[in-house]
């Protein structure tokens, strides 16, 4: 029997679905910018922000995608998580909880004993990028554009990085941004069944590291070459890559 069948009253705005409300039950002031630079270190994206990324780079209704996306969750085809957690988080078939303590997720107090019916929160419940690079080759191959590798913290942007007085990054450790950038690139292409020479990943991966600012010691990195030679040819990267 579901709250409202026993005289229990739902707030309504988790009857009616109202995210901005909700989301005060989850977060507080001060931590969503927080929050969401976590997920993205960990390579994690709530349902709702992964959608958005889809149009964002490959032009999809993001509703869509929600739709899409939340349903492959509950059903179990994409695995979710809840926030700071690694185990994988699971639904009822039916989508009804029983409550066994009086205060359920978010902070809401009820009953002991009661039930509820659990939805999939799209800005809730997050997802890796590579098991979502995996539901997209799996069920809609025809979406080129896959989610990044989170930057290691080698190559993440850090106070030590940033020339004073630049936007520009000069680091020794462009090569290793340079090779995950290059990882991706070429699960991209594993994904799509296809494969590019060292030459072209090369330029690819040049132009990306333009995209993201990510310079070498002397600057931007303008001659493909150099990333071939400095980051990605031999065994720094290309030997160990199936052809």
């Amino acid at each position: 029997m579901l709250l409202e069948d026993r005289g229990f009253e739902v707030p309504a705005a988790f009857r009616t679905n109202d995210k901005t409300k909700i989301e005060q039950s989850y977060s507080w002031p001060g931590k969503a910018a927080e929050q969401e630079k976590a997920r993205r270190n960990a390579g994690r994206y709530q349902i709702r922000e992964a959608a958005e990324q889809l149009q964002l780079h490959a032009g999809e209704r993001a509703d869509t995608m929600i739709d899409k996306l939340s349903k492959a969750a509950f059903e179990g085809n994409l695995p979710v998580h809840l926030p700071g957690e690694k185990a994988r988080h699971a639904y009822p078939q039916d989508g009804i909880v029983r409550s066994n303590a009086s205060t359920l997720p978010g902070g809401i107090s009820y009953f002991a004993g009661t039930d509820w019916r659990q939805h999939v929160r799209d800005f809730y419940e997050e997802a890796y990028w590579d098991d979502l690079n995996a539901w997209l080759s799996e069920n809609e191959p025809r979406i080129d554009w896959r989610f990044p590798r989170p930057i290691t913290k080698q190559a993440s942007l850090t106070e030590e990085t940033i020339h004073p007085n630049t936007t520009t990054i000069s680091t020794p450790d462009w090569r290793v941004a340079a090779r995950n950038i290059a990882d991706e690139l070429f699960e991209r292409d594993t994904a799509n069944q296809c494969r590019d020479s060292l030459d072209g990943y090369s330029m690819r991966t040049m132009e990306e590291m333009q995209k993201r600012q990510i310079h070498g010691p002397r600057g931007r990195i303008d001659n493909h070459k150099t990333v071939q030679r400095e980051a990605l040819q031999g065994p720094q990267w290309w030997q160990g890559k199936k052809k």
